[in-house]
């Protein structure tokens, strides 16, 4: 298959938020991940290409002083962590049967962080259902 998908993103209200980043965190640990932040000018500044991700963390869900902890790395190049404090919005996009995904989350100062994993394109048939097993030797992610 391999064309250009487009998915639209999925806004996720923010009762959902802790859910949604343990179930992501959960799918995705341990995969290539790109991690870039978009400042409020809007430009991009890349954390991260290659190295495996850990996990995020919503912290103090609901308060005034909520933030995401991102979490990515492995040693010997070390293990690193962004913090999107005041988060305002979340969304999501999946293709691949979930096996590629993109979380984004923006911060009320206007940043946007995007953690993007698994193959940029297309690859399965729809409806085609593979519990991630399959993309692992075909993964993309890096081109």
């Amino acid at each position: 298959m391999s064309e250009a998908h487009t998915v639209i993103p999925r806004k996720v209200p923010a009762e959902g938020w802790p859910d949604l980043v343990d179930q992501f965190g959960r799918l995705h640990k341990g995969k290539a991940v790109q991690i870039t932040l978009i400042d409020k000018a809007g430009c991009a500044h890349r954390y991260s290409d290659v190295q495996p991700f850990i996990g995020v963390v919503d912290e103090h869900h609901g308060q005034s002083d909520e933030s995401f902890t991102v979490m990515w790395g492995a040693t010997p190049q070390g293990v690193f962590s962004h913090r999107i404090p005041h988060p305002l919005r979340v969304s999501i996009s999946e293709w691949n049967d979930a096996y590629s995904a993109k979380l984004e989350i923006e911060s009320a100062d206007g940043q946007r962080l995007v953690i993007q994993t698994g193959p940029k394109r297309q690859s399965l048939e729809p409806g085609m259902i593979t519990d991630g097993i399959l993309l692992e030797e075909h993964d993309d992610s890096h081109d």
